[in-house]
């Protein structure tokens, strides 16, 4: 399961964050320094999907995603051939604001990904919550109080 927490100072956040640790993924590759689009961003790479699960920027955005399984399931998802979820935070990363993170997932195809939650934490602005339920995407604007959050 992936938790995310953070907590607010006078000077902007402090973030915990972990991996959905499945015995069989391959262990990740540990964080580096890359350009998306001219912007530098730091992440560590999942070798099975290609993407990322945490990932920050230099104008100061940091990016979490939770896996949700059980809603697809819920859901009543059959199609298994989705991208990794990984991919779009990685397409993501090059935002300048938390409102341009909520303009460009709305115009993703996201019925190529499997459920999941996406924080988008800046030192400015409360928590962008990205969620994606198979159908439907909800953007929670004002996400600081739904701390801690637990993917499933």
């Amino acid at each position: 399961m992936c938790t995310v927490s953070w907590l607010r100072t006078s000077d902007g956040y402090h973030l915990l964050c972990n991996r959905d640790e499945r015995r069989a993924r391959q262990r990740a590759l540990p964080p580096f320094l890359q350009h998306r689009r001219r912007v530098r961003c730091i992440s560590p790479k999942d070798v099975d999907g290609g993407g990322s699960w945490i990932a920050v920027n230099e104008a100061g955005l940091t990016f979490c995603l939770l896996n949700r399984y059980a809603c697809g399931e819920c859901c009543g998802q059959t199609k298994t051939d989705y991208r990794s979820r990984g991919l779009l935070l990685m397409e993501l990363v090059d935002c300048q604001s938390v409102a341009e993170v909520q303009t460009r997932i709305s115009r993703f195809n996201l019925e190529e990904f499997q459920p999941f939650t996406l924080v988008v934490l800046s030192p400015v602005k409360p928590a962008l919550l990205c969620s994606w339920e198979s159908h439907n995407l909800l953007l929670e604007c004002n996400g600081d109080g739904a701390v801690p959050l637990a993917g499933h």
